[in-house]
């Protein structure tokens, strides 16, 4: 059986006005795993398809989708296939593929019908393609792997990168997943934010699929030779071979600065009122540190917010370890766009609270972001 949804684009007008069982409708994509079932949803965003197969021993077949408008789902696109469950078999292009769990399995545009079956619950994941690569079953050994985070933080992890250029070609499709180590726990403080490409998160048992950068905490951030001539090129080619050809100049350095601010904090979760007046002192003067290719203040403001999202993060574990009173009639702000910056470090740890309270369970869904 195949059931297709569509989620359509929404513009941020719209979000913005948006209830919590809005967002959820439009955002949040669950009840993907169903007994003896394919359920897709497709997204108007990138026009990425994400679902999931679950055969429970017998065989289920996906070939024509409607809302692909082709007499099957490959003929252009690519898919992504991570078994989540027991072993499975997947069948395409002729070839019969046995998929462990943890597995990923890459199909190539004009792969045909695709036959699921055996104990395996099967997330997919599929974008347009152009050309055709060679099909690849991949296991753990064939992905690379990157040590990430700390015991201490409690954020000890590595990024198993699966169907990326580092290990074979594709169209445009990523995937790949992060396996935390004992004691340590998704971190969900860092908010994504995409302006041309969709991530999508999918968490499932003790094993997350995150596509996003990660945060190291224990690396030295400063400005390196490199930097300073990337600043200066960038710089010369923004005013001289842009169709602008607009100055960089004081005002141009104020609204690199709230930009910049915006990007790494647009919810208002993590700086402190005071860290946002420390970085007034940049705010005309990043043109000429750009021009100049001295991108230190860059590093800096960065380094803060770093900061800020550990003690953040850190907070938020210990609120887990203590009991929430649901019965309590409170509410909680998602969009805080519009606020104020949080004044004192213990109005911050309110705001977490709260937050932390809200998505304290996480179920198996998939989130675009």
């Amino acid at each position: 059986m195949l059931t297709v949804k569509t989620n359509y684009a929404i513009d941020p007008t719209s979000a913005k006005a948006m209830d919590t069982d809005d967002l959820r409708r439009n955002f949040l994509s669950d009840g993907m795993f169903a007994s003896k079932e394919i359920r897709l949803i497709y997204s108007h965003y990138d026009r990425m398809i994400v679902g999931g197969a679950v055969p429970e021993n017998e065989t289920l077949v996906l070939d024509r989708v409607k809302e692909c408008g082709t007499a099957s789902m490959l003929d252009r696109r690519e898919m992504g296939i991570l078994n989540i469950g027991k072993p499975g078999t997947v069948s395409a292009g002729g070839q019969d593929y046995a998929v462990g769990k943890g597995d990923m399995l890459y199909l190539p545009m004009g792969s045909g019908a695709i036959s699921f079956s055996g104990a395996g619950r099967f997330y997919i994941v599929s974008t347009p393609a152009h050309t055709s690569y060679p099909a690849r079953l991949l296991t753990l050994a064939d992905a690379v792997s990157l040590k990430m985070g700390a015991p201490e933080t409690a954020n000890d992890r590595a990024i198993f990168q699966f169907i990326h250029p580092d290990v074979m070609p594709t169209c445009q499709l990523v995937m790949g997943y992060t396996k935390f180590h004992g004691g340590s726990v998704w971190n969900t403080t860092r908010g994504l934010i995409r302006i041309r490409n969709l991530a999508l998160l999918l968490a499932f048992a003790s094993l997350p699929i995150i596509v996003s950068a990660a945060i190291n905490e224990q690396e030295v951030l400063e400005a390196k030779p490199q930097h300073a001539k990337v600043s200066r090129i960038v710089t010369t080619l923004f005013e001289h071979s842009h169709y602008r050809r607009a100055k960089v100049s004081n005002d141009l350095s104020s609204k690199m600065l709230d930009r910049y601010l915006k990007a790494l904090d647009g919810n208002r979760f993590y700086f402190l009122a005071s860290d946002v007046d420390n970085f007034e002192k940049y705010r005309f003067a990043l043109d000429d540190s750009v021009r100049s290719g001295r991108v230190q203040p860059v590093f800096s403001i960065f380094e803060a917010y770093r900061d800020r999202v550990i003690e953040r993060m850190k907070y938020s574990l210990e609120a887990l370890n203590g009991d929430f009173d649901f019965t309590r009639d409170e509410s909680y702000v998602f969009d805080r766009e519009d606020a104020e910056w949080p004044a004192t470090d213990a109005e911050a740890r309110e705001i977490w609270r709260k937050k932390t309270k809200n998505t304290h369970r996480l179920p198996e869904t998939t989130i675009l972001a």
